[in-house]
This record gives structure tokens, sequence and C-alpha cells, in this order.
């Protein structure tokens, strides 16, 4: 699934808690129920426009954004209570209506990959739903250059690299995702505070896989 066109990028330092939400995933010995913690989160973000096809991707009962907006998170967390540590990239649609306190747009993750290993990805398959396939992420910093690579199934889908400004500003706030439950789309908070670097993305490419 290829972005037809770049928005913007940022690295962010995030400490995020999930809220929990109406499923349940966790048997004695497993990762735990939600809401879980994490911390020391190091995230490369791109806005893009999505071309006609992710439509496609998006379950009955969600309605995505005239404009098709929407982005790239590629990320690692490095510790953390319940699934952590962990690697995830993934890309979402906003959504219309349901936005955040702060005005941002709801989300729909359709495609992600996450891992490394396969009970987290079975995890987290059960809070972002059917998108989710065991992947990871690689993060490196190459002086003011960071660049960021998501893999599906040990193949590379996407890489990005941003050149960040020298200043780190606060950031926080709370995102509202939705994923589709069995018999109805379920919706779940995710609050998170930390820094955000400001930068510009110069190369931005890939294909999230359909299946």
């Amino acid at each position: 699934m290829k972005q037809a066109t770049r928005l913007a990028a940022g690295g962010v330092f995030v400490v995020g808690l999930s809220a929990s939400v109406s499923i349940s995933m966790a048997a004695e010995g497993d990762i735990p129920a939600l809401p879980w913690q994490m911390a020391g989160n190091n995230h490369v973000l791109v806005g893009v426009v999505w071309n006609d096809a992710v439509l496609n991707l998006i379950p009955k009962g969600l309605t995505p954004v005239p404009e098709r907006t929407g982005g790239i998170n590629i990320y690692y967390s490095p510790r953390g209570y319940g699934a952590s540590p962990y690697q995830s990239g993934y890309g979402w649609i906003d959504l219309a209506g349901n936005d955040a306190a702060d005005g941002s747009k709801a989300r729909y993750i359709f495609r992600a990959g996450v891992g490394p290993t396969e009970k987290i990805t079975s995890a987290f398959q059960q809070i972002w739903g059917p998108g989710v396939r065991n992947g990871g992420t690689t993060l490196e910093s190459l002086g003011e250059i960071r660049q960021a690579t998501g893999t599906i199934g040990g193949k590379t889908w996407g890489t990005v690299k941003i050149k960040v400004s020298e200043k780190c500003q606060d950031a926080g706030g709370t995102l509202n995702y939705f994923i589709p439950g069995p018999s109805q789309v379920q919706a779940y908070a995710d609050p998170m505070d930390g820094g955000f670097l400001p930068s510009r993305a110069f190369v931005s490419r890939g294909e999230l896989p359909r299946r």
C-alpha cells in the first residue's frame, strides 16, 4: 500500500499508557491484560496522504476523512509493564468524527508489523485487529538524520529518513483508535506524554502488504 504524498515527520520520545478495552487476552503466564504501560519509546512518525486503495482495508462502520490523511509510525518500546519490550511499525488513516479532546483525528490502523515474538504479535492483534502481522523495526541515528525501517514477515515494507531539529518540544495528549470487533467497532484511548523533535522527511518509501 503506497502513500501518495508526504506531509510531515518527527521523532517522538514518549511515555504512554494504553487504556483498557473490553477484550480478554491474558492467560496465566502470558502477557497480562490491559492496561499496559510503555516507557522510553522512540518513534519516527511521517504524515501521508494515502491513495484510494487503502479505502478497501477499512471495515464497515468507520468513515475516513475525505482527504485520506493518515501516517506511518515506526518505533520501539524498550521498557514498561505488559508487552514491553516490543517493536512496532504501522500505517493508519484518519477517521471522521470521534476526535480527541485536543482535536486530533481518530485513527484506524489498517496494517502493522509488531514483534519480535509471536506472543506479542498475537496480543496486539486482539487490540489493533486483523491487520497486525509479525514484524519488527530498526531505528538508527546517523548524525542529524534518523532512519527507521519497518518489517513484516521478515521483509522490509518501508524506510523513513528524517532530519531533526536541535530543540526538543514537550508533547502530550490522547489519541482515539478504533478496532473491528466480532459484532461491532470498538474504541480505545491511548494517553501519551513526552518530547517531540520537529523535522522534515526527505525519504519516505515503501509498501504495506495488502494481506
